[in-house]
């Protein structure tokens, strides 16, 4: 019997930046999906998608209501605008289904799978809306909001991950909610790994494509507030954080490493004690949270929406959301046993649940309850 042939199809062309949450996200995706089918990954030749647009002069340029309501049409119109030649692309690969990441405002994944009667799946890594709302006008934003919903339930089955199902009504029989994870291979160097401070210092990372959502802005000030900077040495992994160098506390360590490889990424975090998430939305499913707790470091993040239902105050020190004060207070509250007990509790939490291939065999599991079904494509 023949492998299915599928599409992994991305809108954004942020998505693809090396390093990003949603980078990681995609290839682990092509990697696990490719365990059953024959799948390629098809990114859409518009130049201009997604956050990418969010970021154009277009999109950050002030102006009164109206003309912020004509940006949401004309995005509307230029995101779904090449759908043509799309189309013509994806049939002469002849896919049996198409897989697709959401991008705000972009619907021809969908719409192609319509015109080549094949089924559809949507995985959506955030409440799109939500995430744009600010560039736009009230009117676009409920607008936007009643597009998307109308699409997602025109999916075939979608795929939430962390919380954004809570946002949408779509039937509990064409939807489940996921969350991102870990490579079982990133777990092994760190199964009999003890973390402890023998250069006398405490090494903390962020990792992570550095946007306004993730809030270092939170740890920058909380930095300041510290009882004792000296003994915190502070690692920045990604892209976008050298403009946060210089807000760090003067005279605080503080080492950019830029983009790294998972295995210099796993020898970095062999050294690191505590991995911090300063800031959450309710629907967030963080990778660098379950790469933290891969890596035995102790996570101190907010405990909020979605991740209620992946850890508790016992595997990861809990801090309020959008709180400077409660941010150094975590931060001075860290020692080396601290850090075992939480980093050991959360380490066994992700390898026993929060792997991608477990996560995966049930994507795939939907997947092929779906192919092979007569579907009404209506």
């Amino acid at each position: 019997m023949s492998r299915k042939r599928a599409i992994y199809y991305v809108n954004e062309a942020d998505c693809l930046i090396p390093g990003s949450g949603a980078y990681t996200h995609i290839q682990v995706g092509l990697k696990e999906l490719a365990k059953a089918f024959d799948v390629q990954l098809f990114a859409s030749s518009d130049p201009q998608l997604g956050r990418n647009t969010s970021n154009s002069k277009i999109i950050k340029a002030k102006s009164i209501p109206f003309k912020k309501f004509l940006k949401g049409v004309y995005l509307l119109f230029k995101h779904n605008s090449n759908i043509y030649r799309d189309f013509n692309k994806i049939r002469r690969q002849k896919p049996d289904f198409i897989f697709e990441r959401a991008g705000y405002l972009s619907y021809k994944g969908l719409l192609i799978a319509r015109f080549l009667r094949i089924p559809h799946f949507y995985e959506v890594n955030g409440v799109l809306w939500i995430d744009n709302r600010e560039y736009f006008s009230r009117l676009w934003n409920a607008i936007a909001r009643r597009i998307e919903s109308f699409f997602f339930l025109k999916s075939n089955f979608v795929f939430f991950v962390g919380g954004v199902g809570e946002y949408y009504q779509v039937p509990s029989s064409r939807m489940i909610s996921i969350q991102n994870g870990i490579d079982s291979d990133f777990l092994e160097p760190f199964y009999n790994h003890s973390k402890s401070f023998t250069d006398g210092q405490i090494h903390i990372v962020f990792i992570g494509h550095a946007m306004p959502h993730h809030r270092l802005d939170i740890f920058t000030e909380a930095s300041k507030k510290i009882s004792d900077p000296g003994r915190f040495h502070i690692h920045l992994v990604g892209s976008n954080l050298s403009g946060y160098v210089k807000d760090f506390r003067p005279g605080m360590k503080v080492s950019l490493h830029g983009v790294l490889t998972h295995e210099q990424l796993k020898e970095l975090l062999y050294k690191c004690h505590v991995g911090v998430i300063p800031y959450l939305r309710d629907y967030f499913s963080n990778v660098k949270a379950f790469m933290y707790a891969a890596s035995k470091v102790l996570i101190i993040m907010p405990l909020i929406g979605n991740f209620k239902n992946v850890f508790n105050q016992h595997q990861i020190s809990v801090i309020k959301n959008e709180s400077v004060d409660d941010f150094a207070r975590a931060l001075d509250a860290v020692t080396e046993e601290l850090v075992a007990e939480k980093g050991g509790l959360a380490f066994d939490l992700v390898k026993e649940k929060f792997t991608w291939d477990k996560i995966f065999a049930q994507v795939i599991s939907e997947i092929n309850l779906r192919i092979d079904a007569r579907t009404s494509y209506t």
